[in-house]
């Protein structure tokens, strides 16, 4: 005699279970006693099994609309090509430091771009464009590293935030970024050769707004530009480097 479950078949005096399972009967009332446990148990397998397959798709929809969530909050705050906060960050970045600037610290805001960064884009293609845009970017964040915050601002502009107790600290952390930002880039076995123009504007001295601050070092950095470019401008006008 052997045993199985799933539904029964009485066949020629046997109770036949899912073609496995015989059992010799005395009367159709035992063979129904003998099988209906059985074929009840199959049925309830057979419900869990599709209850557990229904529980695997419902976690694997909910693990990929939270994949989905996570990857929508990743690119609201940060730039998909160069991987720098965005200016959203930036936003948030600000008001959260004033709030708790309890030391009364200075920041300086550097507004600047890649000069001539069409060019490269017309000679090579979008597509290297946006390669050497994040290999800009990474050098910028190296050079600026704990100092202050780098933020991919739109096309080739750049924001970058330092806190500081002189200003000293900014222009020479500047002007080095301005120096490396000579060396050449390798990409794909290319050498690419570029300066950047940098407009700086200081909180609180000049304002306390951050979109204001920005406007003020884009004036900057444009008075740079016509001053030849590769140039490092604060916004009173003064030109402190080349």
């Amino acid at each position: 005699m052997r045993l199985n479950k799933e539904h029964a078949v009485i066949i020629g005096g046997y109770v036949l279970i899912e073609g496995y399972v015989y059992y010799k009967y005395i009367s159709l009332e035992l063979a129904i006693i003998v099988a209906l446990p059985l074929i009840i148990i199959g049925i309830l397998a057979k419900k869990m099994n599709n209850k557990d397959k229904e529980i695997e798709l419902q976690t694997n929809q909910l693990i990929s609309l939270e994949h989905k969530i996570e990857e929508s909050q990743y690119l609201a705050h940060y730039d998909e090509t160069t991987g720098l906060a965005n200016r959203v960050k930036m936003y948030h970045f600000y008001d959260n430091w004033t709030n708790n600037n309890y030391d009364n610290k200075k920041m300086a805001v550097l507004f600047m771009d890649i000069d001539r960064f069409k060019n490269i884009n017309d000679n090579n293609g979008h597509k290297f464009g946006d390669l050497f845009l994040k290999e800009f970017a990474e050098r910028l964040r190296l050079i600026i590293n704990h100092h202050g915050e780098v933020y991919r601002y739109a096309g080739d502009e750049f924001v970058v935030l330092i806190p500081y107790d002189e200003y000293m600290e900014v222009e020479d952390k500047v002007s080095s970024f301005l120096h490396q930002c000579k060396k050449p880039f390798d990409l794909n076995g290319k050498n690419i050769y570029v300066t950047s123009s940098v407009g700086i504007s200081l909180y609180p001295e000049q304002s306390k707004e951050i979109d204001e601050l920005i406007d003020y070092a884009d004036k900057a950095m444009y008075q740079g530009k016509k001053l030849g470019r590769d140039s490092l401008v604060l916004y009173n006008g003064k030109s402190i480097g080349r």
